[in-house]
């Protein structure tokens, strides 16, 4: 198999992450995260949608604010942006890291707001 072809099957096809993280579009347009407690340091994360909508490719975005992230982008910098798009991350800082959710619909974005200022999450990475 050649190099751009080994590529594309791993594109196809991306590793499972240890933890999948669904996320819910509940009533109301709130975003709620199921997110273990604790997460393992070290270990994947990967986010998908749980909506009512139904829709498994609905896009998850998650906000990581104040204290930074657990996730590390290639330079060292913390990563606090990721989405339902990004291949399984892997946890790379300790500590607790709220974030902010959103899913967007039909091109609709729910989530976080001054409606929903609880729409997100604590990561607790030990």
């Amino acid at each position: 198999m050649s190099t751009s072809t080994l590529a594309q099957a791993n594109a196809a096809n991306p590793a499972e992450a240890d933890y999948e993280i669904p996320v819910d579009l509940r009533h109301g347009d709130d975003v709620v995260p199921h997110i273990p407690d604790p997460l393992q340091f070290g270990q994947t994360v990967h986010y998908r949608t749980n909506s009512r909508t139904g829709q498994n490719d609905d896009l998850v975005e998650i906000e990581f604010v104040d204290n930074g992230s657990p996730y590390l982008n290639p330079d060292g910098t913390r990563k606090t942006r990721v989405t339902s798009e990004d291949p399984p991350l892997q946890l790379r800082v300790r500590g607790n890291f709220f974030a902010r959710c959103y899913i967007t619909h039909d091109g609709v974005r729910y989530g976080w707001g001054p409606l929903y200022p609880l729409a997100g999450g604590n990561h607790d990475v030990q």
